[in-house]
């Protein structure tokens, strides 16, 4: 099995850990169990006109609970997801923002994902 990716966060304010200063932390990509176990970290919605389904306007909503559960499950050694509850809200946002762009990412399809049109069925 290959090792899954990772992104390294740098914080704007570091925190002091057991070891000196945490100034960055590492998330790794989720794999499937985490998909599976934990769900989506955002929520599909509709709302508009309320004129029927073809007058909504589907929009996203973060799951918060999901998102700080994945948190918890993608954070890397050294760091401790304890001792991070403690960092600032701007480092927080760049953190949320980096587990929700995993799969954000994970939505765009890639060249290699789109059926082979030489396949017969």
């Amino acid at each position: 099995m290959s090792e899954r990716r990772k992104i390294t966060i740098e914080l704007l304010d570091p925190i002091k850990g057991h070891n000196g200063l945490i100034s960055q932390v590492v998330l790794r990509e989720p794999s499937l169990r985490d998909l599976f176990d934990l769900g989506e970290p955002q929520i599909l919605g509709f709302g508009g006109t309320g004129k029927g389904i073809a007058g909504q306007i589907p929009f996203l909503v973060e799951d918060n609970k999901a998102i700080g559960a994945y948190f918890e499950r993608l954070v890397q050694p050294p760091a401790d997801p304890l001792l991070l509850g403690n960092c600032s809200l701007r480092d927080a946002m760049k953190i949320k923002a980096a587990i929700v762009g995993f799969f954000t990412e994970a939505r765009v399809p890639s060249d290699s994902s789109k059926p082979d049109s030489s396949s017969s069925t």
